[in-house]
């Protein structure tokens, strides 16, 4: 069966500092390219703006179901390429903010 999702969906993960970089791209030109190719919104918080308890920033990106699907493998696409050649055999991974509601 087909997944049918209604509305706008939303994701939220954390970024470390020089990830929110590469995903912000030189004066915002990453986060445009993510917009335009995706039709995502995609908001990253202010440098210095960190996670509680984290030194991580905050990235939310939303948009239909099958925009963010795709965003987020635009994004996962841009930050592999941040993985060290030596280390190419390490998994990149994302940290998802979820409500702890969510968990229980």
């Amino acid at each position: 069966d087909e997944l049918r999702v209604t509305g706008p969906c939303f994701c939220k993960f954390l970024a470390k500092p020089h990830m929110a970089g590469v995903l912000i791209g030189k004066q915002g030109s990453a986060i445009a390219e993510f917009e335009m190719i995706t039709r995502c919104q995609m908001q990253i918080s202010s440098e210095g703006s960190y996670f509680p308890g984290t030194q991580e920033r905050i990235v939310i990106v939303g948009g239909s179901f099958l925009a963010l699907q795709e965003c987020l493998v635009h994004i996962l696409v841009r930050l592999r390429g941040l993985v060290v050649p030596a280390h190419a055999d390490r998994a990149l991974a994302l940290k998802l903010v979820v409500p702890s509601s969510a968990v229980s």
